[in-house]
């Protein structure tokens, strides 16, 4: 039996408050819990997912870790990517310091949450498939950032579901070709 926050298994189903919950994540913790492999981590993440109050958002990130196999952090967190000025601002405004160890936030409520919008308001992640056409070059680098599931608002579509709008992110450090890989 394995157990963190709200979040059960039993070895045969993954329950949320006592409710039972199948989905692509819960199919994965089982699998996990299987192969011996600690789940204490899935069972986080999926706890921290659950306190995100937008259903449609919860949805969404599912598409996002079916495409990009994103490491999942002990805390239950998840590690993507940004790509920033050479400075650490970010790419649009050049106001927003993304420099390792900071906390870059913005209140939820000014973040868009309609997936069907590509470009909009929000901080932005990444999988590693979408740097390959976004702000390439020597005068930009890769940052690899820290997201608790709680945090993503918006999951679009386009681009395969390989970034999304958030309202926090934790700044972990530079990353280059080789790790992103």
């Amino acid at each position: 039996r394995v157990s963190a926050g709200l979040v059960t298994t039993d070895g045969h189903g993954v329950y949320y408050d006592g409710e039972a919950i199948h989905n692509s994540l819960t199919d994965k913790l089982l699998d996990l819990l299987e192969d011996g492999f600690d789940v204490k981590p899935w069972a986080r993440f999926m706890d921290n997912l659950m306190q995100n109050p937008s259903y449609n958002s919860r949805e969404c990130l599912y598409n996002f870790l079916d495409h990009f196999s994103a490491p999942i952090t002990e805390d239950g967190c998840f590690i993507a990517f940004k790509r920033v000025r050479e400075n650490y601002k970010d790419v649009h405004t050049g106001t927003m310091d993304n420099s390792p160890g900071n906390v870059v936030s913005m209140p939820r409520s000014r973040v868009d949450d309609n997936p069907n919008n590509t470009c909009s308001s929000g901080l932005h992640a990444c999988a590693d498939e979408y740097l390959k056409g976004f702000a390439t070059g020597s005068s930009y680098r890769t940052v690899a950032v820290k997201i608790n599931p709680a945090d993503v608002v918006a999951v679009p579509a386009d681009y395969s579901f390989s970034k999304m709008r958030v309202c926090e992110y934790y700044v972990l450090g530079d990353v280059d070709d080789k790790q992103i890989e």
